[in-house]
């Protein structure tokens, strides 16, 4: 986990490798189990990112929590994945690589032995709330990374908050004459 403090908003960013499909149910609940308690360590007024390997094929099934775009690369979920959009739509997040429209080399993130295959499996996670923050969501090729995964980069905004100016009365202060006169007055002042 690595907590960046901005002058305006702070973000959280958690990076996860999630087991993959064969290993047992009891292994993928204590990797969501704890994932969840990270994700509950990050003070409420962060923008939470989770970002890494979570060997999840999404697919592009409509949920009703919103937690996934259509744009993804596969055209249904597996188990693992299904797994990450219900932690997803319980967490009130986005799974950013299914929400943006690129063709789909540029959505794979993991190429197969074979050569052929290619899968989406790395993803970005974010908030909901701050679900305008994520601009794009590709993966790049071409990048020397020693490893069968692709490069996948996200483009964040950061919302910067507006200093409010101080409202000038359009009339002058007025004052009243005629109580000048009374003697009272006079000598208050």
């Amino acid at each position: 986990m690595l907590r960046i403090t901005v002058k305006f908003k702070n973000y959280s960013y958690i990076y996860a490798h999630a087991p993959t499909e064969e290993k047992s149910e009891r292994k993928k609940y204590q990797f969501y189990e704890r994932l969840y308690r990270m994700h509950k360590q990050c003070p409420s007024y962060d923008i939470k990112i989770i970002l890494g390997n979570m060997n999840a094929k999404v697919g592009k099934e409509i949920w009703t929590g919103i937690a996934v775009g259509t744009c993804g690369l596969h055209d249904e979920s597996y188990d693992y994945g299904t797994c990450l959009m219900n932690y997803a739509v319980h967490q009130r997040m986005v799974i950013g690589g299914t929400l943006f429209p690129h063709r789909n080399i540029h959505k794979g993130t993991l190429q197969g032995p074979d050569d052929r295959t290619i899968n989406q499996i790395d993803h970005i996670m974010i908030d909901q709330l701050h679900r305008s923050n994520l601009l794009d969501v590709r993966s790049y090729r071409g990048a020397n990374a020693d490893s069968g995964h692709y490069l996948v980069i996200a483009r964040l905004k950061c919302h910067i908050a507006q200093r409010y100016k101080q409202k000038i009365p359009k009339d002058p202060l007025k004052y009243n004459k005629e109580r000048l006169g009374i003697n009272e007055v006079k000598q208050d002042c």
